[in-house]
């Protein structure tokens, strides 16, 4: 209803609430208006279903049917409507009081609030249209504050154009009010005093300022008459009226601008002291709120002048205070005080007093901490000699056991506010100021820790403050600023912060060069965290200590946290110091890590190389066996590595370049340190050639397993092997197969002995067959020749141990068959020998292998006197300790031969062992040759005997033998006394 504002007329008052809430559904009154205003009443009618509807259509239709409706409205003005103001009047009562439905509605906020203004501004012209004139004074007041009101609606809309347009419609009610003392004057004061703060509201958004003081004017006329009850009103228009006119922008302007600014400021001053002299005038409760308002809008306006008045603005702050001692008024008495360069203990003073504030909310003291910022840098003692005062106003709030790290952690508890305290240190200490923040943490409260989250963004800011002192070179400096990280207010995150900055700390001192120093402090870190335990590791680096580098290498290694960057960083810090068995084994965890977790990143086989390479360079300090190993293992690593990214890629050149380098010669440059020769660099295949003599059989083999797989993967990467990769795989391969003979050789049982060989047998004809395969395709194929001779021994060897004599006579046929221009003569010789030695050698197998051996050597023309004649020697004594007479004979007369036809390269003592040189016992060849003789003569075989009697002195006259001549004549002497027959 209309009763707050004051409306009242005749008809108004004879008017119930039910009746006015009806408004025009009366039959009677709604057929009268309709036959009266009939454009209006549907307008009318539309308007109040819109507004009545729910939920209310869009807010755009109802602004647009009440712009519709406010023309029709504007229109009846000019028609006699006397018969139908009743109506008009109760419809405009009901639509004003209907103005909350749009309060709080969802979108658009500024068309809901148009929308509220056009309906009080329809509901208005209603009223006035349904009143009788001539207006009484009540009536006029009454409308005049409906005008008011309205206009203040179209402000809040942002209109103010439109309400300047309502309150000069409300003006014609100034007239009757102020003509004819009015029967109830407060009522009309109040209104008066309503309509002028409207006013002036309105001219000071449209920049009418003269029009705003015309009518402070007016209205201050009304206040003198007497206490009114619009008194508080009239203050708050004013105190907003001077908020207004404070320029935004403080400090000195330019030109014109200056000059308006100032002008602005001092306008503002005077509309907020009149504001506080209004306020002075009030009985009874005043509002603190705008007391309080008034006064920060008047301290501002003070700062605003040109020049500022700080005298006033303070004294404008000491009222506040008295009335409202808040932190953020303190804040701005500091500000005020360091403004105008206050002394250090008017400063401190106001610091303490604004601290106190804080056992209320500590959580706004940061808001004190911006004010320390403003002080000049000469006014560093002061700016912690503060910071100490508001350590000490945490004490009163700080109890054992009364932190809440809930309220920490939403930054509103006592650590909150020391994490900015010590934030806020970082950030302005300098160089000389690291003694004073640490004695500040020094004063913290013991029962005083930060909670996780502040002591962590603390303690980082810290360590940049380090940071940006090592970068400065002030590494002394740095070091004491990475220490604090580890103080006791950050006890919450020991765990992380201490060992970081111990850690930090310790490089630091190595930079500096004092190792002592950087020990004792990492002695205090935890020893099973990882880093702390890199950091122990580099130390023993620098120092030299292979030990205790390997110790502390192999505990990270298993450490938990332990990562690949540390690993990483390990073998940059082995290889600077230089100590080969450190960068080996750390190479080696790499390279095991990287096996088993693959790191894209990493060129696992250039890992596997550098290892490698690190192993062969111990070759004069490891132990064979370790290092055979090592080796082994690595070279197996490799390979595996190397099938893994033949399969992920599509490019295979980069890795056979790798693998190729695993089996040959590697870089000299990088072995430069070691004893050997340049040339003698060894890696792969080289190592196991030029060191196996130092090595295990069982070792070497097992390496040339290893290295025989990297080189036929190597072939199988390329169409066209590399021939002498493809030679040295057939050597690799006949050195396993020959260390693996000397292993059969070695076992005990015949059985396990025969299964062996076997073996080795099938594995020595399968490369004899390649080596032939291969030999096809690649004709030029270096060392087969070597290898197939080599071979051939072996499988000789083989075939002695399984007794197949049979398979050896064959082989001789063989190497007849392959020798071409070359003679295996090592292998010939076996073959006799071997079965020489043999007690199951069958006769007629061993005179062929010996027949067939003989004329080979013949054939080829491979006779080495010497070697020759010691090989006769052995085959006939091995023949007549095998009874075999008959043909041992033959290869006596071989011997007699050759000692004719190489008289001077035959050995004499070849020679004189045919006859006179004495065996163990003291008896001369010269008697067992006699003694075979008389053997042959007594069983009925003379001829043969007398056979061996003329060669024995045949070659005794060619050698020029003393026994020649007695030699002669015991021949004689036994033909006469057996004669040989013709049958003999």
């Amino acid at each position: 209803m209309l009763a707050s504002h004051g409306h009242s007329s005749t008809r108004a008052n004879k008017r119930t609430r039910e009746s006015a809430s009806a408004g025009p559904s009366s039959s009677s009154a709604g057929a009268a208006l309709d036959a009266a205003l009939p454009d209006l009443a549907a307008s009318l009618a539309l308007l109040t279903s819109l507004v009545e509807a729910s939920p209310i259509p869009p807010i755009a239709t109802v602004v647009k049917q009440l712009g519709s409706t406010l023309k029709r409205v504007d229109r009846t003005g000019d028609v006699d409507a006397r018969d139908v103001q009743d109506e008009l009047d109760e419809i405009g009562v009901k639509l004003w009081n209907l103005k909350g439905v749009f309060t709080g509605k969802k979108g658009n906020n500024t068309e809901h609030k148009l929308a509220t203004a056009l309906l009080k501004l329809v509901a208005f012209k209603l009223v006035a249209l349904g009143s009788v004139l001539p207006l009484a004074d009540e009536s006029a007041a009454s409308l005049l504050g409906l005008a008011t009101n309205t206009s203040h609606a179209f402000l809040e809309a942002n209109e103010p154009l439109r309400a300047e347009d309502v309150l000069a419609v409300g003006a014609q009610y100034l007239e009757t009010i102020t003509s004819d003392p009015p029967s109830s004057s407060f009522h009309a004061d109040r209104a008066l005093l309503n309509f002028y703060c409207a006013r002036i509201k309105t001219s000071l958004r449209l920049g009418k300022l003269d029009v705003a003081t015309w009518l402070r004017g007016k209205a201050n006329e009304i206040l003198r008459t007497g206490d009114v009850g619009a008194r508080e009103a009239v203050a708050r228009a004013a105190s907003e009226a001077g908020s207004s006119l404070i320029p935004s922008s403080p400090g000195p302007t330019l030109g014109e601008e200056e000059e308006v600014g100032d002008a602005r400021a001092s306008s503002a001053v005077e509309w907020l002291l009149w504001s506080s002299e209004v306020l002075e005038g009030k009985e009874g409760v005043v509002s603190k709120s705008l007391q309080t308002s008034t006064l920060k809008n008047l301290y501002r306006a003070y700062l605003r002048l040109s020049p500022p008045s700080f005298s006033q603005a303070e004294s404008c702050l000491t009222e506040l205070l008295s009335l409202q001692p808040s932190l953020s008024n303190w804040k701005r008495l500091i500000g005020l005080l360091i403004t105008r360069g206050a002394g250090d203990a008017e400063i401190l003073e106001a610091f303490k007093n604004g601290s106190e504030t804080l056992s209320l909310n500590p959580s706004n003291g940061p808001d004190l901490l911006g004010q320390v910022q403003r002080l000049s840098e000469d006014r560093r003692a002061l700016r912690f000699s503060i910071l100490d005062v508001l350590i000490n106003a945490l004490k009163s709030r700080v109890t054992v056991g009364s932190q809440d790290e809930e309220d920490d952690e939403l930054g509103t508890g006592p650590q909150a506010f020391l994490a900015h305290i010590i934030m806020f240190t970082v950030f302005l200490v300098d160089v000389g100021d690291r003694q004073r923040f640490e004695d500040m943490l020094d004063r913290v409260p013991q029962d005083l820790k930060l909670t996780k989250a502040p002591a962590f963004t603390c303690v980082t800011y810290i360590w940049r403050q380090g940071d940006r002192m090592h970068a400065e070179n002030k590494l002394s400096l740095a070091t004491e600023w990475y220490l604090i990280g580890s103080h006791r207010v950050f006890s919450s995150i020991a765990e992380l912060a201490a060992p970081k900055s111990f850690r930090k700390a310790v490089l630091c001192y190595v930079e500096l060069g004092n190792h002592d120093e950087a020990e004792a402090i990492m002695a205090r870190a935890p020893a099973s965290n990882a880093k702390n335990l890199f950091v122990t590791f580099y130390l023993a680096t620098l120092r030299k200590d292979e030990a205790q580098a390997l110790k502390t290498l192999r505990a990270l290694l298993v450490a938990p946290d332990f990562t690949l960057n540390m690993l990483l960083w390990a073998a940059r810090t082995a290889q600077d110091s230089g100590i080969v068995s450190v960068l080996k084994e750390v190479l080696e965890g790499l390279l095991q890590l990287c096996i088993n977790e693959p790191a894209p990143s990493l060129d696992l086989i250039t890992l596997v190389r550098c290892v490698i390479r690190l192993v062969i360079k111990q070759v004069d300090v490891m132990d064979s066996l370790e290092l055979a190993g090592s080796l082994r293992a690595h070279f197996e690593a490799a390979l595996t590595v190397a099938r893994t990214l033949s399969d992920s890629s599509s490019t295979t050149e980069s890795i056979r370049k790798n693998v190729t380098w695993l089996h040959k010669t590697g870089s000299a440059s990088f072995f430069s340190s070691m004893r050997l020769p340049t040339h003698s660099q060894p890696i792969g295949y080289n190592f196991c050639t030029r060191f196996s003599n130092r090595l295990e059989q069982k070792v070497v083999t097992d390496l040339y397993v290893s290295i025989t797989s990297l080189m036929e993967f190597d072939c199988k990467l390329t169409r066209q092997p590399d021939l002498e990769t493809l030679s040295r795989i057939y050597l690799c391969r006949l050195f396993q197969i020959a260390a693996s003979l000397n292993s059969a050789l070695e076992m005990s049982l015949q059985e396990e002995k025969s299964t062996a060989a076997r073996q080795l047998l099938n594995k020595a004809t399968e490369l004899r067959g390649d080596i032939s395969a291969a030999l096809l395709e690649h004709p030029k194929l270096d060392r087969t020749k070597d290898i197939q001779e080599a071979l051939g021994g072996i499988e000789v060897q083989l075939l002695s141990v399984l007794g197949d004599w049979s398979a050896a006579s064959q082989l001789l046929d063989d190497l007849e068959e392959s020798a071409q221009d070359r003679l295996p003569i090592h292998v010939i010789k076996s073959i006799s020998a071997l079965a020489l030695a043999a007690d199951n050698c069958p006769s007629d197998v061993l005179t062929s292998i010996l027949e067939r051996s003989l004329q080979l050597l013949y054939r080829f023309n491979k006779l080495d006197i010497v070697a020759t004649a010691s090989w006769l020697r052995l085959v006939i004594k091995t023949l007549l300790h095998r009874k075999l007479q008959k043909e041992a004979l033959v290869y006596l007369q071989n011997a007699c031969q050759l000692v004719k036809s190489h008289q001077t390269a035959y050995s004499r003592d070849e020679v004189e062992w045919r006859v006179i040189s004495q065996d163990r016992e003291g008896n001369t060849d010269l008697m067992k040759l006699v003694q075979v003789r008389l053997n042959l003569f007594y069983s009925n075989a003379p001829k043969l005997a007398l056979e061996w009697c003329s060669l024995a002195l045949e070659i005794a006259q060619v050698a020029n033998l003393p026994v020649a001549a007695q030699l002669q004549s015991n021949v004689h002497n036994l033909a006469r006394r057996f004669p040989a027959s013709d049958d003999d």
